[in-house]
């Protein structure tokens, strides 16, 4: 779903930018100001905390 979704963003982006050429600059600045970038579909992942050291704390009582 969330994949379909950004693709749909990035097609109705890239209609518009076919379609008011003369409108690129002002398009490129909204895009911007509502956080849709080139890298807007990249998602990146907190690193993850082995579940053997947060079992640790837990054992020893520091949450």
């Amino acid at each position: 779903m969330v994949k379909t979704c950004t693709d749909n963003i990035f097609t109705v982006r890239q209609w518009c930018s076919n379609n008011f050429p003369e409108a690129k600059e002002q398009l490129e600045h909204m895009y911007k100001e509502i956080g849709i970038t080139d890298d807007f579909d990249y998602v990146e992942l907190s690193p993850a905390i082995p579940l053997r050291a947060v079992a640790d704390q837990m054992l020893e009582g520091n949450p």
